[in-house]
């Protein structure tokens, strides 16, 4: 199963991994992505939007009858997170995983009341996340009772899933040296400027459409084997 930005669209405290979303928030973000005429339930021509996902998603159909209802949805996500095969939500559409920088910025943007960058403990303790102020107090690495946003990001990092990180670095990367006309993703012409070592990149267009988006791009190289990755850095190198 999986789900669109869910680290963008959640709370401040799921976004800084504390917190995994629910099932029902998991269930409402889904539909919001792919309930495109407003029904509540999944059709299976709204379910092929998944791309790569569709398969997991219709396998929620418990009564086979090619629609995927909202509580068939929300108790194949339950069952899944409860037995422990619940995979982490890889990006799907447009969006894709915030940055340690992004959630940074947006965790300050939150909490910063007098406007000067960084979060004092007073700012820290008046969030009414408990678990969240106490994340980020320990993020504080000089103890001077200031968290500033580099002291921040280097927290975040820490917490953040290690094939994320590699994944968007490795993404963004490739976008810098290959997006030429700088619209954050890569036509066929724009990934065969790259040479023979970027050519594999045309298998993270999953919708067909000749185009790689930045969050297709994350996508294959975070759900790409061990191997495949391997390979993908080692024609990153060849590109830096």
């Amino acid at each position: 199963m999986t789900v669109s930005g869910i680290g963008q669209s959640m709370s401040m405290s799921m976004m800084y991994g504390m917190q995994k979303p629910s099932a029902s928030d998991m269930v409402s973000k889904i539909l919001e992505e792919l309930d495109t005429n407003g029904d509540g339930s999944l059709s299976s021509d709204e379910i092929s939007n998944a791309g790569d996902h569709a398969s997991d998603i219709l396998g929620a159909d418990a009564d086979g009858d090619g629609t995927v209802t909202q509580d068939e949805l929300l108790s194949d996500i339950t069952k899944k997170m409860e037995n422990g095969t619940m995979p982490p939500p890889p990006p799907m559409g447009g969006m894709q995983p915030p940055s340690a920088d992004d959630m940074a910025s947006q965790i300050i943007s939150n909490l910063d009341t007098d406007g000067d960058g960084e979060l004092s403990t007073d700012e820290i303790n008046a969030s009414t996340d408990t678990d969240l102020a106490s994340k980020i107090l320990q993020a504080d690495t000089d103890g001077d009772g200031v968290v500033t946003k580099d002291e921040l990001i280097t927290d975040i990092k820490k917490n953040m899933p290690s094939n994320q990180l590699s994944a968007s670095g490795a993404a963004q990367q490739l976008l810098d040296e290959l997006d030429t006309d700088g619209d954050g993703s890569l036509s066929t012409s724009e990934i065969s400027s790259g040479g023979s070592g970027t050519s594999s990149i045309s298998a993270a267009d999953t919708n067909g459409d000749g185009v790689v988006t930045t969050a297709e791009l994350i996508a294959y190289l975070t759900g790409s084997s061990t191997g495949t990755q391997q390979t993908e850095e080692s024609q990153l190198n060849s590109l830096v």
